[in-house]
């Protein structure tokens, strides 16, 4: 669901790529994850049109050895910035030297100077959405993707200022705030990435 921070975190990586090879590495190739790459291949074709990518699917959600496997399988066919949808490419990225944007949760402590942005997903405005439905008794079957997105502070890109360049920083924000008023969107793309 976070969307519009993948989006805005391949803006930031399609100005940094030496190579302009992009690897990412997905659990499985349903919407939810596909969204996430293409829109983090988007952001980074805006920027960067000699981009080309590459992809894999590892067909579990948690198996961090293999996430790193096929992670350096993708830096040894070039990529030298990831999109680690799963846990375990960055690992690969530390241990070769190249960068990483992680997905859900922030992994910059865990990997500084490798990771330098995380496409983050904050779970809390739909908890509060569901909440307030129940404390008015309203039923709680609604669709509530609504709460995932940037206006509704949902999803955001964190990054390490000083690891990007700073011209990325402003024409990524103004996007930013293009998304958050309603001027633009991040298009759906469901489809697997190929």
């Amino acid at each position: 669901r976070n969307k519009e921070g993948a989006y805005r975190a391949g803006r930031l990586a399609g100005t940094m790529s030496e190579t302009n090879v992009f690897g990412s590495i997905g659990g499985y190739p349903i919407p939810e994850v596909n969204r996430l790459i293409n829109a983090f291949r988007m952001g980074v074709t805006e920027v960067n049109p000699d981009a080309t990518f590459l992809n894999a699917f590892l067909g579990t959600w948690f198996d961090p050895a293999r996430a790193k496997e096929a992670a350096l399988a993708q830096i040894d066919a070039g990529a030298d910035i990831l999109f680690g949808e799963r846990i375990g490419t960055a690992d690969a990225a530390q241990e070769r030297g190249v960068k990483a944007i992680g997905s859900l949760i922030d992994y910059t402590p865990r990997y500084p100077g490798t990771v330098f942005a995380n496409a983050i997903w904050n779970y809390g405005p739909t908890i509060e959405a569901i909440v307030a439905d129940i404390q008015a008794g309203n039923p709680v079957g609604r669709d509530y993707t609504e709460y995932s997105f940037m206006a509704h502070g949902g999803n955001e890109l964190i990054y390490v200022a000083n690891e990007v360049p700073e011209e990325a920083i402003a024409p990524m924000e103004t996007r930013q705030a293009m998304i958050q008023s309603g001027k633009w969107d991040v298009p759906i793309d469901n489809e697997e990435p190929a």
